[in-house]
């Protein structure tokens, strides 16, 4: 039995599912590689964006590539295994290399150990709320130490584990407790270079050797993996990468019919995806398009009147950044067209809410969007187009109209409405366009994608960080 949610945010009956689990402590913890925010910034990418983004800056200043190969440039910027596997090729090839002009490469788990070398003693107020609660296992895909940190800010000994292709390790535990969770790290952990899981290739034998049985876990662990009454809470995976489905899959290789032990998936799960779903029809799985700070809150939250959020945390809790949210309004008919612009923000720092699945109108969604538009989002964009001209009436005109209203209660010196040029009828140019999809955004300057879309882009999201810095120095005063 599969259920498939995607909605903004869960329904009470999910939340309070949830939050049973958590608390009778059958709920594992995974957080996937857009969890691992930037402890430094977290407006910046995600660790493993900035990770590969390195890698291929490493191969860039390389005479032996003076451009950018077509292979490299087609990778996404999220598939950094896909990435690393091209690092590695290209590693391998420099190292015997007869060429003088050709410059060496730092080996690849030596590069990864030196990214994260930085902040091996850092956290996030996203790890933080979620260390605050009662998890028994935490499991991470990543190399950083953040879930690590924020325990033991919040007064727990965790204990920490890693796996590893070359020498599996027993954990030194006989049970994991609330006050003495497991974290384990999956794929390895960056200062034991021998046991990171990083290219196509490590992530490959990894699964063949689950699935063969001839790798194997820790059996404590795999007792709950496998306990029919466990529930996993998937943070911040996306599940862009087939090798991370695929995985997962492998871990939580167990059957149940009973509706409590449902998996919940909290992403940015766009309407294309769903079909990963299919991988989890042995068990009721949830998706949920939720920013994930504002997950970790409400979930704090919602935990906090039964007692079950640590003290230590409580008191410590520091004034932290928060991922701004912007909200794409936009006509169904260029959705083709601007599909790459949530992943987009989201590799830059930026949550984004459009609506994927064209369901809008009816009393229910007007209640939704007026609240999601009125409290919860940062910013408001406008996708402005021919195709809007074409709708004398459509629902996207009382969204703008929602925006500008709420652009009248917003201090005059920040930022909130961001209009943005799709196309343009040669009879107009992008400010009488504006006017003419209304009157009142021909008062804002537009980015202009006719131009330069990705430069524009850039400029856009720039602008957004700027006005998130500004509206945080004075709030920190």
């Amino acid at each position: 039995m599969t259920t498939e949610n995607n909605s903004i945010e869960p329904s009470d009956d999910e939340w309070d599912s949830l939050t049973s689990a958590i608390r009778k402590k059958n709920c594992i913890l995974v957080l996937g590689p857009k969890a691992a925010v930037d402890p430094r910034d977290p407006l910046e990418p995600v660790l493993p964006v900035q990770l590969a983004q390195q890698m291929i800056q490493l191969l860039m200043k390389s005479d032996a590539l003076p451009e950018q190969p077509i292979e490299l440039r087609e990778i996404p910027i999220d598939n950094l295994a896909l990435i690393a596997q091209y690092y590695k090729r290209e590693f391998k090839a420099r190292k015997y290399s007869p060429r003088r002009n050709v410059q060496k490469l730092i080996e690849l788990t030596y590069l990864v150990k030196d990214f994260y070398d930085p902040i091996e003693d850092l956290t996030t107020s996203l790890h933080q709320d979620l260390a605050s609660l009662p998890f028994r296992v935490c499991l991470c895909v990543t190399q950083d130490r953040m879930m690590l940190n924020a325990l033991r800010d919040a007064g727990k000994t965790p204990v920490e584990a890693w796996y590893s292709l070359k020498s599996p390790q027993a954990i030194n535990a006989d049970e994991f407790t609330v006050d003495s969770p497991l974290v384990s790290h999956l794929l390895g952990r960056a200062s034991d270079r021998l046991s990171v899981v990083m290219t196509q290739d490590d992530m490959m034998d990894l699964a063949i050797g689950l699935t063969r049985k001839e790798t194997s876990l820790d059996e404590k662990l795999v007792r709950h993996l496998h306990d029919e009454e466990t529930v996993f809470l998937f943070v911040g995976f996306g599940f862009g990468s087939n090798y991370s489905k695929f995985l997962l899959k492998l871990l939580s290789n167990r059957q149940s019919d009973d509706d409590e032990s449902r998996d919940f998936f909290f992403e940015d799960i766009e309407s294309s995806e769903k079909h990963v779903a299919l991988l989890y029809q042995d068990c009721p799985t949830s998706f949920f398009r939720t920013p994930l700070l504002q997950f970790t809150k409400q979930l704090r939250e919602r935990l906090r009147e039964s007692g079950d959020v640590s003290a230590a945390v409580e008191a410590a809790a520091p004034l932290t950044t928060k991922m701004p949210l912007v909200f794409l309004c936009h006509c169904s008919d260029d959705k083709p067209k601007i599909d790459w612009m949530p992943e987009a923000f989201r590799t830059h720092g930026v949550e984004c809410w459009i609506d994927t699945d064209g369901l809008r109108g009816g009393e229910a969604w007007d209640s939704k969007i007026m609240n999601l538009i009125q409290e919860k989002i940062d910013y408001f964009m406008i996708i402005a187009s021919e195709s809007m001209l074409k709708h004398p009436s459509s629902y996207f005109y009382k969204e703008i109209k929602l925006g500008l209203e709420k652009r009248a209660l917003v201090n005059e010196n920040y930022k909130y409405i961001f209009p943005i040029v799709l196309d343009c009828p040669k009879a107009l140019n992008t400010k009488m366009l504006l006017g003419k999809i209304n009157v009142k955004l021909g008062e804002f300057q537009a980015f202009d994608f006719q131009k330069d879309q990705q430069q524009e882009f850039l400029s856009l999201v720039n602008e957004i960080k700027a006005d998130v810095k500004e509206r945080l120095s004075w709030q920190q005063i």
